[in-house]
């Protein structure tokens, strides 16, 4: 007797929670519903799902359709909510909301500095407004240019830096049919940006920063100083540094622009080729663990592997994607118990990785 055709959403159960999650991202960033309403309309749905598994068998046959439907909506709402809780505009603290007649405001450096041709460039983070004797919480994030001096370059990831000079929002140039560089800016949370020269800050002696953010800024700063160690040619070295670690900064721009009228911009991104290269060698080089005794070390060492190259590569969201991917090939060797939580967690791990796709705009990233 023939198996049953089984539908996609019975071998792939996730794909019933992902495809309404994305709608609802969807809706509420073009439709910019109020919190309320989104709050109102989940809580209905909600109440009507738990009525529902209390009916009788026969009423629950009736109502099934009805059931699922509310169900669906329910995930939809869901991700709308998330969509407007993440979007920094509707902070009750964010610094587009509050009085710009601070005194001071208190920046902390998110990154190492960039360096550019005629400044440094980083992203910070507000903590504190200063106005007069009071401190007020404020949240959100900017583009800070350093002039080029001796002493900006001593700043790095944790630095703490006092201003006066009031931010800048961040607008488009304009053009019609110009890249819309404020709702990217927007989609990273980034709202503002300021040019600082020497005396326009103070900074602190201390610095806040947490330990592995450090640790993985210092070895990206480690396989960029290799590569140009090896590397001849600033337009080779940026390249290099964009294919192997997802580094962009020192991309030659012009190299882009040829890159992207020719539609193969996503050649510089970072794509399921290098983790399947990565996978791949990672598989030759615990190939003495395959025994049954030590299969589940080489599972964890591949996985700690693949984990670390997509954090060294800025954590993006594609390379996550690309890796939860990767992380389907299941060694068979491994128990079936320890295979069905690893099947489970891979579904939930697709669910928030298509969830942070859409809330993202993805331009070099996609390259997958």
């Amino acid at each position: 007797m023939p198996a049953p055709n089984m539908h996609l959403w019975y071998k792939a159960p996730f794909l019933r929670l992902v495809f309404p999650f994305i709608a609802g991202i969807l809706i509420q960033w073009y439709g910019q519903f109020p919190f309320r309403l989104l709050i109102v309309v989940f809580c209905v749905l909600l109440i009507a799902i738990i009525i529902y598994q209390f009916l009788p068998l026969s009423k629950k046959f009736i109502f099934s359709s009805f059931n699922g439907i509310a169900i669906t909506i329910l995930i939809a709402s869901l991700g709308a909510i998330l969509t407007w809780i993440k979007d920094i505009r509707h902070a009750q603290t964010w610094i587009g909301k509050n009085d710009p007649g601070y005194n001071y405001l208190m920046l902390k450096l998110q990154e190492p500095l960039v360096e550019k041709p005629n400044s440094y460039k980083a992203i910070a983070s507000i903590e504190n407004s200063y106005h007069q004797k009071a401190v007020s919480p404020v949240k959100g994030n900017v583009i800070i240019y350093f002039k080029k001096d001796s002493l900006v370059s001593s700043l790095g990831y944790g630095s703490i830096i006092l201003i006066k000079k009031p931010l800048q929002e961040i607008k488009n140039s304009g053009n019609p049919g110009s890249f819309d560089y404020k709702r990217y800016s927007l989609f990273q949370g980034i709202t503002h940006q300021i040019y600082l020269a020497t005396n326009d800050f103070v900074s602190f002696p201390v610095k806040d920063a947490k330990a592995y953010k450090t640790f993985l800024f210092q070895s990206r700063i480690w396989t960029i100083s290799v590569l140009r160690k090896y590397i001849s040619g600033d337009k080779e070295q940026g390249l290099a540094e964009a294919l192997l670690i997802g580094y962009k900064d020192d991309l030659d721009k012009n190299l882009v622009q040829s890159y992207s009228n020719t539609g193969v911009v996503h050649v510089i991104a970072i794509s399921g080729l290098h983790l399947g290269i990565i996978y791949w060698l990672l598989l030759f080089i615990t190939k003495p663990l395959k025994r049954k005794q030590t299969s589940w070390l080489r599972f964890i060492v591949i996985i700690a592997a693949l984990w670390g190259f997509s954090l060294l590569a800025g954590a993006q969201p594609s390379v996550f994607l690309l890796q939860a991917f990767v992380q389907t090939d299941i060694d068979p060797q491994l128990p079936n118990q320890f295979q069905e939580y690893y099947i489970v967690s891979f579904q939930a791990d697709l669910f928030r990785y298509f969830s942070c796709l859409i809330c993202r705009q993805i331009q070099m990233d996609e390259g997958f």
